[in-house]
């Protein structure tokens, strides 16, 4: 039972710290992610395998997007070992972003309980293993990877290491199946960390004989070797698709790529950003996030006096030179394979077996360099507190760990508002049948496929639509199509052609140098009859249209609206030429608005002026300035504005439309780096938040 206390203990502070170096995330479970890019594929992801899984298993691969392309999930990690612990989750009822939050939080805390795990059993210090396990967890490269989930929960790779060492020692069967186990995680949990985390494995066990006379006898291996092929052949049909897609696309990182990806010795020296202390060095020359890998000067100065002084101190002091080793060779791995093509190392391996081609960024392989420096780092730590009297070494151990909290810390974290309300055109397509696929406008614009993603999970739909790693040629081709001037009446063709069902038009986010060309090729195709418009839903200021392919929906006029007017004297056949013409806005029934200033990716110096405008047919009666993830709130001022009801006016209710707020210095509690969004409460007391955005706030 004091075992058990022991384990659940370390989970549950690890578990605390991860809120802790995240904050304010817990506080905004329901709608914080780290960027609208990659969190929204990794958010749909884990809600796909969930149900694929309860739905049809076999299907998995057959992801509905990029259509009509088989086993799209290939061209993305599957993720399938995070999601196995969301499925209660889902099944509660927790929305798809509270989910991801939540496993987003359960990675930090298994890898932190998990490299604790490792380095207690290599050092037998309670503290000095806390010391290397806060350090795996919270490094600087870490945390600035938190839009890349899968990378978050690294906890199989200390794993791996940890029962290879027990099974090093005691080569018995439930050793093995351990082993086993951990591997077979590693591998159904990210991709990069089974290539990375089985190549280190395999030269560990080729030079542990050395160290470990267990493992001389042939016969010593069975176990193991019986329980890696297990765990292989239940990762095998999640293998199988990868390759498959890989010969059929053609989908193999070139030279330049990878190497644009691949470190430098320099960028060794690079912090991430979201580090408190060393984050300045972030704009440095290091031209991507993935190559900010600095872990800290405290991590390099306990791993040096671990690695000069491993004979003396704490208990566990006999098995420090084995694991001495054991972290060296990671290290050193992890170090000269994040070089990538600039070291003979990843490059031998890129041109000699074929699965490191499909890798884009070697510098990944730092995380193994981060395991090995977490032994390290613990056996310094044990080292110093075994120098201290007795009764002071658990004191110097918090100390230390104390220490690393504060170097490594990151919060509080600027977090980015999703928008989770669904828009009317996605409640519509979740509701109705329909035959094929959907194609969203714009396409592949200003992050456009991400937030499809993410709206998919609403709906459920085919998509031509998509986002991944690679990108495969024919979804490239409408990409392209839609970009000529003018658009080609062959993009039509080729939508009858592969049964795609419906066209979804955002009519505020058309980018203006292909609005007319859209409108345009929409109005060639109703004329023609191979287009059926079937109504406009409420979004923003323009709207969404959604039109049907009449060759693939034949009945899709069942689905037009009533040509009744609406409150601006329109019926939906006027609105819909409006919308062709493209020089009117059509009538609202949802509260509105507009952020003017300050704008995203902006910088003020001293005052800032916040001002926009809202709408509503039910007059608005509140604006709220959300700053700081929702942390300071303060009301704006509102004022008559007549011009825009020049441009909107029929929502006379909303007598003072203008929100305004002047601000000589940055008040207190507002940080420089910061976020805005602003929130609209009409008269009916219902919120709507504007989009978030992110500034930076100089005094």
């Amino acid at each position: 039972m004091r075992a058990i206390a022991h384990h659940l203990t370390a989970l549950a502070v690890f578990t605390i710290l991860s809120i802790l170096m995240t904050w304010p995330l817990v506080a905004n479970l329901e709608r914080s992610v780290a960027a609208p890019g990659d969190s929204y594929i990794n958010a749909w992801i884990l809600h796909w395998d969930y149900k694929a899984t309860i739905t049809d298993p076999l299907s998995l691969f057959e992801a509905p997007i990029f259509h009509p392309m088989n086993n799209a999930l290939a061209l993305s990690e599957h993720e399938y070992g995070i999601a196995l612990f969301c499925f209660p989750l889902y099944a509660a009822g927790l929305s798809v972003i509270t989910v991801y939050n939540i496993a987003m939080l359960a990675g930090f805390a298994l890898s932190g309980y998990a490299m604790y795990l490792l380095c207690r059993t290599v050092t037998g210090s309670v503290m000095a293993a806390a010391v290397g396990a806060i350090f795996f967890t919270f490094n600087p490269w870490r945390l600035s990877q938190i839009s890349h989930l899968q990378h978050v929960w690294a906890a199989w790779l200390p794993l791996m290491l940890l029962t290879f060492i027990l099974y090093a020692r005691d080569p018995r069967l439930r050793n093995a199946v351990l082993f086993g186990a951990a591997f077979l995680m590693n591998g159904l949990t990210n991709m990069h960390w089974f290539i990375f985390g089985t190549t280190a494995t395999v030269i560990t066990a080729g030079l542990a004989p050395i160290w470990y006379p267990a493992l001389r006898r042939l016969r010593a291996w069975t176990a193991i070797a019986v329980a890696t092929m297990g765990a292989g052949l239940v990762l095998l049909p999640f293998l199988l698709p990868y390759r498959a897609v890989s010969e059929r696309y053609g989908l193999r990182r070139g030279f330049e790529e990878t190497l644009s990806y691949s470190a430098l010795p320099a960028d060794w020296f690079v912090s991430g950003f979201q580090n408190r202390l060393y984050g300045f060095q972030s704009s440095s020359e290091a031209p991507d996030l993935e190559r900010w890998l600095f872990p800290g000067v405290l991590i390099l100065a306990l791993s040096a006096i671990g690695l000069m002084f491993h004979q003396t101190g704490a208990a566990g002091t006999r098995q420090r030179p084995v694991a001495l080793w054991l972290a060296g060779i990671w290290l050193a791995l992890g170090v000269l394979g994040s070089l990538g093509l600039n070291f003979p190392l990843h490059r031998f391996l890129f041109e000699q077996i074929e699965v490191f081609r499909s890798i884009r960024v070697p510098a990944r392989w730092a995380v193994i360099a981060y395991v090995g420096l977490a032994i390290l780092g613990s056996m310094g730590a044990a080292t110093i507190q075994g120098f201290a009297k007795r009764s002071l070494g658990q004191f110097v151990g918090v100390g230390i760990a104390t220490l690393m909290l504060l170097e490594l810390r990151g919060a509080p974290i600027r977090w980015y508002f999703a928008p989770i309300e669904t828009p009317q055109v996605y409640q519509w397509l979740a509701r109705t049948e329909i035959s094929g696929a959907a194609l969203e406008l714009p396409i592949d614009h200003l992050g456009s496929e991400y937030e499809y993603l993410l709206r998919a999970t609403a709906h459920g739909r085919k998509l031509v639509n998509g986002a991944s790693g690679f990108a495969p040629q024919h979804f490239l081709d409408v990409v392209s199509q839609v970009r000529r001037q003018p658009i080609p009446d062959s993009l039509l063709a080729y939508l009858e052609r592969i049964g795609c069902s419906v066209i979804v038009v955002h009519a505020d986010s058309l980018p203006a140098d292909q609005s007319t060309q859209v409108r345009n090729w929409l109005r060639r195709g109703v004329r023609a009859g191979r287009l059926t418009f079937v109504r406009r839903f409420e979004a923003s200021t323009g709207g969404d249209f959604l039109f049907a392919v009449s060759r693939n929906e034949p009945l899709a006029s069942w689905w037009r609206a009533p040509e009744t007017p609406d409150p601006a004297g329109r019926t939906p056949i006027q609105n819909l030429e409006v919308f062709f013409q493209g020089s009117e806005l059509t009538y609202n029934n949802a509260t509105f608005g507009f952020l003017d200033t300050p704008l995203p990716q902006s910088a003020a110096h001293g005052s800032l002026r916040v001002s926009g405008w809202a709408l509503s047919p039910h007059d608005v009666k509140q604006v709220r300035l959300l700053f700081s993830n929702g942390r300071t709130v303060i009301n704006a001022e509102l004022e008559a504005y007549p011009a825009i009801h020049k441009i909107f006016p029929w929502y006379p209710q909303t007598r003072r439309a203008a929100f305004r707020k002047e601000f000589s210095t940055r008040p207190h509690g507002i940080e420089e780096v910061t976020d805005l969004q602003v929130e609209i409460i009409d008269g009916k007391g219902e919120s709507t938040r504007l989009p978030h955005i992110w500034f930076d706030w100089h005094r």
